[in-house]
């Protein structure tokens, strides 16, 4: 993936990750699956993004060795909101 490119296109891009990230309770069971949105805020001069899921508030640091690829969602991307689908090469548990 391009890092360059992606930190011009993420910033405010409301995502999908894949694979979706993984809910647990207090015990660390697991829940069932739920889509979340995230959004994506990168700091122009690291290599690290912050993902913020929008429905819980959780944020978790990622490294750019943690991202695969992401891509566009052009049928959702409407109203000056950017939607895509973040492919991840690590798994999220929150």
């Amino acid at each position: 993936m391009n890092w360059d490119q992606f930190k011009k296109k993420a910033s405010g891009t409301r995502y999908f990750l894949q694979p979706p990230a993984r809910l647990l309770d207090e015990e660390g069971y697991e829940l069932p699956d739920f889509d979340d949105e995230w959004i994506v805020d990168i700091f122009p001069s690291t290599d690290v993004a912050t993902l913020k899921n929008l429905r819980t508030n959780h944020f978790v640091d990622l490294g750019k060795d943690n991202y695969y690829d992401y891509l566009s969602d052009a049928t959702r991307s409407k109203h000056g909101t950017d939607y895509g689908h973040l492919v991840l090469k690590v798994e999220v548990f929150l």
